[in-house]
């Protein structure tokens, strides 16, 4: 087993003290995506980041509702709506994997059951992209390659300000993998091409 590391505010991770790329970035620096956050957007990533640490607590300890910022309240209403239909059953949250075929790190939000059936879910507190199928497709290949298991149900679940029920938005898993693939070839082709 090797060493994975991850810091949070750099957004970096390091395998045996090694830095290696994301999904995210390999996904950044192919789409040309890859310039600096813009300070307006700050806020609400800021937002997002804390939001899936209250996900991460809620399905894995618990978490005293009142103690959440009120400005996340509409999105953690979201949530629990979303949560008691779903009847989910977690079985990794917020999980860390190194994937050494595609050599890519990513942190999965959420694998387990909901509806009754096996899922991986990606939790969005924005809109909802074209690009996340290359990002769920880099999570469907490392789960396959690291925990060895085809999961057939994969989704990004949009959650809402407004306290509105979070949307289930499921993917074609051969889609993801295919655009995964692509992302990652052309990734590699352009670090390639910078050693030369």
């Amino acid at each position: 087993m090797r060493n994975l590391e991850f810091d949070e505010p750099t957004h970096t991770y390091k395998v045996d003290g090694v830095v290696k790329p994301s999904v995210s970035k390999k996904i950044s620096r192919v789409l040309k995506n890859d310039a600096p956050i813009p300070e307006y957007a700050l806020e609400a990533v800021k937002k997002g980041v804390a939001f899936h640490k209250i996900i991460r607590i809620d399905l894995t300890t618990g978490i005293d509702h009142t103690s959440i910022d009120p400005k996340l309240k509409g999105w953690w209403e979201s949530y629990c709506l979303l949560k008691e239909d779903a009847k989910l059953v977690p079985e990794f949250v917020e999980y860390p994997l190194y994937d050494h075929k595609t050599d890519t790190c990513m942190t999965i939000d959420y694998i387990g059951k909901a509806y009754s059936k096996n899922v991986m879910w990606d939790w969005k507190t924005g809109g909802l992209y074209k690009s996340y199928r290359a990002q769920l497709g880099g999570y469907h290949s490392g789960i396959y390659n690291v925990l060895e298991r085809n999961i057939p149900s994969i989704a990004c679940v949009q959650l809402f300000k407004d306290g509105k029920k979070g949307k289930v938005k499921e993917y074609d898993p051969i889609e993801c993998i295919r655009d995964w693939d692509s992302v990652n070839r052309i990734y590699n082709i352009l670090i390639e091409k910078e050693k030369k």
